[in-house]
């Protein structure tokens, strides 16, 4: 099953899927997301992005690098918000990912 992911960086890829502008929607499946964020691409889920206030106007306004350094406190607080969560899926990866010996994830209470 496939959920639906914003891109918050400047550029990236995924396969042979670009990404390069701010809010853009990616349709992956939650192992190819995972892989993807570990990887250093800029995701967030979709519910998540839109709960950090971004409208529509912020994805027209500052769909690019050069038009997001021009940017309102506002949006840089939402943006702020956003780079955080992805910050907690990193940690997520991190922790889901099976030891080196063998034994697991380095979860230690779940």
């Amino acid at each position: 099953m496939k959920n639906s992911y914003r891109f918050i960086g400047h550029t990236s890829a995924i396969g042979s899927l670009s990404l390069r502008r701010f809010g853009q929607k990616v349709e992956l499946t939650t192992d190819d997301a995972r892989s993807a964020v570990n990887g250093g691409c800029a995701l967030v889920p979709e519910a998540e992005f839109w709960a950090c206030g971004f409208t529509e106007a912020d994805l027209r306004d500052y769909a690019t690098p050069a038009q997001r350094a021009r940017a309102t406190d506002e949006f840089t607080q939402k943006y702020h918000l956003a780079i955080g969560q992805i910050g907690w899926h990193v940690m997520e990866v991190v922790l889901d990912a099976p030891e080196e010996n063998g034994d697991g994830g380095g979860r230690v209470n779940g």
